[in-house]
């Protein structure tokens, strides 16, 4: 069929291919603004987000732990429990890192980190009370001991050091199963003494007690909990790819 001579199957066909052509174009072009959404989104999550988290559950584990710097006397153990405000009632790993609408999007694209996350929070609140005070009885019980207080006194009139005090915290050390390597510069210390089996001894003594053995627990429950999330969220900054869908997107 002709129009003025010319085809109008060609017209139609050259209408239609317009068309075609644009709205290809159009979607095209609504990929690609939705896809460098998505990128820039999961640029955001990974930095104000999941940095930031990484941060806090790094710190949350040192709360958990201890080391040679830390004071194990009964009254500052105690003194850990009675602060205040007690950081533990409130605590939110959202809160912290100071950005709630991503920690709250992560429910939307990693379901299982969000989880853990949240369950984190129910952790600390209620387990960190119990760490303390399992701490404050293994402590006390290391420091009323008789044999360490005699050997501890005839380190302060032979040696005047800071050496007496840290045959306490060897003890308390191997009671709750640290290796030598976490606390270095008190084994070196201590090996060469006279009492040195005798330390060892206690401590492997005091490992078998209740409150050693819950400690130890409840620092092995939040570390392997802690370190799963680290762990998940090493993985997902090396992803390119955001997964799940949400509004910001």
């Amino acid at each position: 069929m002709a129009f003025y001579g010319v085809d109008i199957n060609i017209i139609i066909g050259t209408m239609l291919g317009g068309l075609i052509s644009g709205l290809i174009g159009y979607i095209l072009e609504r990929l690609r603004i939705k896809n460098e959404l998505r990128t820039k989104h999961f640029e955001d999550i990974k930095k104000n987000c999941l940095q930031p988290l990484r941060t806090e559950l790094m710190h949350l584990l040192s709360s958990f732990e201890f080391n040679e710097s830390s004071s194990l006397t009964p009254e500052s153990l105690k003194e850990l429990i009675d602060a205040d405000p007690k950081w533990w009632e409130s605590f939110s790993l959202k809160e912290r890192i100071g950005n709630i609408p991503l920690f709250n999007d992560l429910r939307n694209h990693f379901v299982k980190l969000h989880e853990k996350l949240c369950t984190i929070d129910t952790l600390v609140i209620s387990k960190y009370p119990e760490f303390i005070e399992n701490a404050i009885k293994l402590s006390e019980a290391i420091h009323s001991d008789k044999r360490l207080q005699e050997i501890s006194s005839k380190l302060k009139s032979a040696v005047p050091t800071d050496i007496s005090f840290e045959v306490f915290k060897a003890v308390f050390f191997i009671a709750i199963g640290y290796e030598k390597g976490s606390w270095p510069n008190i084994y070196r210390k201590i090996v060469n003494l006279r009492d040195k089996d005798l330390i060892f001894e206690l401590g492997r003594q005091y490992g078998t007690l209740r409150f050693a053995n819950d400690l130890k627990k409840i620092s092995e429950e939040i570390r392997n909990v802690v370190c799963s999330c680290i762990e998940m969220i090493d993985e997902i900054m090396l992803m390119t790819k955001l997964e799940g869908s949400c509004k910001y997107i």
